[in-house]
């Protein structure tokens, strides 16, 4: 996957270069003062960090789908309040004639208006009443640890999405100021030359004349 997240940085960097190119040929790019590029350059490693992440997250995901399922019971399942409404599934399971527990959200999402995140988790666990059968999928190096859903979550491609977006723009204004911005012309010196150069007009007078 970390490969798979380099190119993809790579890809996206590219075209963002190619747009700054063909943007250049329209438009007069004024340099920007040294300060503004340090943002530009943080903002781009923020954008290829929060490309990167998510698929290490997706890696794992993908590990997880692959952890062996046994049978459990929901133990508990009701809705908290922690500043917003949570689903909460407690349940226990068997490994090995080893009993363990564990105890889940179901990767609820953590946006939403307060109302709608209380339908939303009541929704979530009417599903699961106490005492129903799950299946649960637990790592075979650590049975203690279990989930009871697999599967990228949202907030995965949300990341992705910020920081392909972060990096593009980043990208484009940066060679565009880098590359193809030109110096914005001085007007003192322009001022001077201007007053330099010889007066080619024709000279009136203004004198009044005597009456005899």
């Amino acid at each position: 996957m970390s490969t798979t997240a380099l190119l993809v940085i790579a890809i996206t960097i590219a075209v963002s270069v190619i747009i700054a190119w063909l943007i250049s040929y329209r438009t007069s790019i004024p340099k920007l003062p040294g300060w503004l590029k340090v943002v530009l350059i943080t903002l781009a490693i923020a954008g290829a960090a929060l490309i990167y992440w998510p698929f290490q997250r997706l890696a794992t995901v993908e590990v997880h789908g692959k952890w062996p399922t046994v049978s459990g019971r929901v133990t508990r399942s009701e809705v908290t309040d922690r500043r917003s409404a949570w689903p909460v599934i407690e349940y226990e399971y068997e490994v090995a004639g080893q009993h363990y527990s564990g105890t889940s959200n179901l990767n609820f999402p953590g946006f939403g208006g307060r109302t709608n995140r209380q339908d939303a988790a009541e929704k979530v666990v009417s599903q699961f009443a106490a005492g129903d059968s799950i299946i649960v999928h637990y790592n075979p190096q650590k049975p203690n640890i279990s989930i009871l859903k697999t599967g990228p979550t949202w907030d995965i491609f949300g990341q992705l999405g910020l920081g392909i977006t972060l990096l593009i723009l980043s990208t484009i204004v940066l060679t565009l100021t880098l590359f193809f911005a030109s110096e914005p012309p001085n007007s003192i010196e322009n001022l001077n030359s201007t007053l330099n150069e010889p007066y080619n007009g024709t000279h009136r007078r203004n004198r009044t004349q005597k009456m005899d």
